[in-house]
């Protein structure tokens, strides 16, 4: 349970949050933003994720997907049930089937079988 719980707790929780989600959040798609800065005052460099005050020109990039991909999309990522995987983890630890454990013997009378052989 201690292995397993935490990570399935959390799964559950992103879970609950995409089926929750509305169409409009579906049908909203990534935003990619180009900027260009010629002559900035700052020296720039590569080994920063800093951004430069400065810019001279802006890009975007805006997509939106389609119903059809924003569902498919959703449909991949809820059509496995979270618990039933975190269950299943345990099932060494339980029989397949309930039965009694006792042996079910069978009686048959022999005094019936011999009257009939004679």
């Amino acid at each position: 349970m201690f292995q397993y719980g935490p990570s399935w707790e959390k799964r559950l929780d992103i879970q609950n949050k995409l089926r929750g989600l509305s169409e409009a959040d579906l049908l909203a798609g990534s935003k990619a933003i180009y900027n260009n800065a010629l002559n900035p005052s700052t020296t720039p460099t590569t080994s920063s994720l800093t951004e430069l005050t400065y810019i001279n020109s802006q890009n975007t990039t805006n997509y939106k997907k389609s119903k059809m991909e924003a569902y498919a999309q959703l449909w991949d990522l809820i059509s496995t049930d979270v618990t039933e995987d975190f269950l299943l983890k345990f099932r060494k630890c339980f029989k397949l089937f309930v039965s009694d454990e006792r042996p079910i013997l069978f009686v048959q009378d022999n005094e019936d079988s011999e009257e009939e052989g004679e």
